[in-house]
């Protein structure tokens, strides 16, 4: 579990400035989007060293966008490498409705759907 890759993303977007590097949107560095994908693709099948049944790596960012904003380029490059995002809702969990899943601003991959519904 990734407690949150928006401060990971901000560790990255000071160090790339401290280093001079090149900043790509919102002053992230260039390299974001394939730092996310190089993580989050991590997950999947996996044959275990002497072992005969192979196993899986499930891998449960959290992303805080500052402000709620889905359109900061972390939510955004996030969006484009997970199958699965729940986006939480501050004004459901002010009103203690739990879980605060906004669903019209979520997404969850046709693949799991079917998968769970057989």
């Amino acid at each position: 579990m990734a407690d949150s890759t928006s401060r990971w993303a901000e560790a990255m977007r000071e160090i790339s400035a401290r280093l001079e590097e090149m900043p790509g949107e919102r002053g992230y560095p260039a390299y974001l989007s394939s730092r996310l994908a190089e993580f989050y693709e991590r997950a999947g099948r996996v044959e275990p060293l002497g072992m005969d049944d192979p196993g899986s790596v499930s891998i449960v960012g959290a992303v805080s966008p500052p402000g709620g904003d889905f359109s900061e380029p972390v939510t955004q490059n996030t969006l484009r490498v997970v199958k699965n995002f729940w986006a939480l809702d501050k004004d459901l969990a002010e009103k203690r409705h739990f879980p605060s899943i906004n669903w019209d601003d979520s997404c969850v991959s046709r693949y799991l759907y079917y998968s769970t519904s057989l």
